[in-house]
């Protein structure tokens, strides 16, 4: 709201009950940042963004920041550290604890083409979040090499750029329109 303005209204709710909590409404914008998706298994998020998206105004657009099925630097960094069953835990298809703030939250990984599969529509923009960057739980390994972690995000910044897909990031930004 601060960077926004006053013309932009934020809401949080449970997505489970979004198409009962805003059937009286319409949205120009439907932004799920970093995860938020990712707290659903596969049957319950499409029928969500399906709900979302019939909330949308018909030139409304959803953008969302999920967590990818693989991360090839996260995958490459439990390999080194012969820790398996981390390297492979974002295919696990009936999700794995994550620890959030100290909870356990159950947690899946989607791929760009099954959010798309999941709207029924292609999306408009697709962009990796992380891909050179580490994943934030490994920040505190790079803390002393500021310079390295300024080169990593330039490099995502030019992946972005030259139109590269969310393949092996960390996160990627999908975006669809109406």
């Amino acid at each position: 709201r601060k960077k926004c303005g006053e013309n932009v209204k934020a809401e949080v709710f449970d997505m489970r009950d979004v198409a009962n909590q805003f059937s009286d409404r319409s949205f120009d914008l439907i932004f799920s940042n970093f995860g938020g998706v990712n707290c659903l298994p596969h049957h319950e998020l499409a029928s969500v963004l399906t709900d979302l998206k019939n909330l949308l105004k018909p030139t409304g657009a959803m953008a969302l920041v999920p967590m990818s099925a693989y991360c090839w630097r996260e995958t490459r960094y439990f390999r080194s550290r012969f820790r398996w069953k981390q390297a492979n835990r974002r295919k696990q298809k009936s999700g794995v604890g994550a620890n959030v703030k100290g909870r356990e939250v159950r947690t899946w990984y989607f791929d760009p083409e099954e959010i798309e599969a999941m709207l029924g529509t292609v999306a408009k923009a697709c962009y990796p979040v992380g891909y050179w960057v580490p994943p934030s739980y490994l920040e505190p390994r790079y803390k002393n090499q500021p310079k390295r972690v300024d080169q990593w995000r330039n490099k995502d910044r030019t992946r972005a750029l030259e139109g590269k897909g969310g393949k092996g990031a960390d996160h990627y930004f999908i975006y669809f329109l109406r």
